[in-house]
């Protein structure tokens, strides 16, 4: 059954996408000979097939440098410690110092 899904079914439909349908291919079976394999050097090669099947991949979601990166909160407090604030200028972030009315109060 799984065989006439994918070769009447399923293939035609995707060969009427092919040029517009973004994809990756690989054969699974590739996987399961380097997951079966007791060469450890051989692990380096999923490292593509684990980046593919990654949230950050299928999700598109953002990739974060974990120790490049400062928590949000953390970020503002410090900004609004130095008397600094972000804003948006012509779609570009600015750091510069607070407006009259954001500044802390003089003691």
């Amino acid at each position: 059954m799984a065989d006439f899904f994918c070769n009447e079914v399923a293939a035609r439909e995707v060969e009427k996408l092919v040029d517009e349908l973004p994809f990756t291919p690989f054969d699974l079976l590739e996987i399961e000979k380097i997951l079966r394999s007791t060469q450890k050097d051989k692990d380096t090669k999923l490292v593509p097939f684990v980046k593919i099947f990654s949230p950050e991949h299928l999700l598109k979601l953002s990739f974060c440098n974990g120790s490049n990166s400062l928590d949000r909160l953390f970020y503002n407090e410090l900004l609004h410690i130095i008397e600094l604030e972000e804003t948006k200028s012509g779609g570009k972030k600015v750091i510069g110092l607070k407006t009259e009315g954001n500044a802390m109060p003089a003691h």
